[in-house]
């Protein structure tokens, strides 16, 4: 299946996809492309908020300006935060007793923070549209909530399948 049919059947049946893209996901170049591509699509979230920004205020930073600076921070080293921060759940997880390979660590994490992405665009959406504290705050817990229990499910899932194979 395609990457976008994946990350929908994911909302619908997360283990089986990320056992599969374990077994498939063959090199370091599929879990890169996971992570550039949820941290591009969160990137474009920030783009209706940054725009109302824009709009609203009169002594702000020009709109190109902010939006270079958040790519840098978004595209650039966000993806370096996430290969520490696999990094060192593998750590915990070799500390627990299970020796994972790094690759699996680095996909359990990146896969869910793609399939999370979509969401975060309809939350990016609201951040443009309404300036209600709430409902942002809302949504941007449910998203958050979507993420760690998905990353939750990819990690048990690999896990499992590392023991099955060796």
């Amino acid at each position: 299946m395609s990457t976008v049919s994946d990350v929908i059947a994911f909302h619908f049946r997360p283990r089986q996809i990320v056992r599969r893209r374990l077994r498939e996901t063959s090199g370091e170049g599929h879990a890169l492309m996971y992570l550039v591509a949820a941290c591009l699509l969160f990137y474009m979230a920030q783009l209706p908020e940054m725009v109302r920004q824009d709009l609203l205020s009169t002594s702000s930073a020009p709109l190109n300006a902010v939006a270079a600076a958040r790519f840098l921070g978004g595209a650039i080293l966000a993806p370096l935060f996430f290969y520490i921060l696999a990094a060192f759940i593998g750590l915990i997880c070799r500390l627990l007793g299970y020796s994972l390979p790094w690759f699996y660590t680095r996909i359990a994490l990146f896969w869910p923070l793609l399939a999370i992405a979509p969401a975060s665009l309809i939350v990016g959406i609201l951040r443009g549209l309404t300036p209600s504290a709430t409902i942002l705050w809302s949504a941007s817990v449910v998203v958050a909530m979507g993420f760690v229990f998905f990353w939750v499910v990819c990690l048990m899932e690999a896990v499992l399948l590392w023991r099955e194979v060796s």
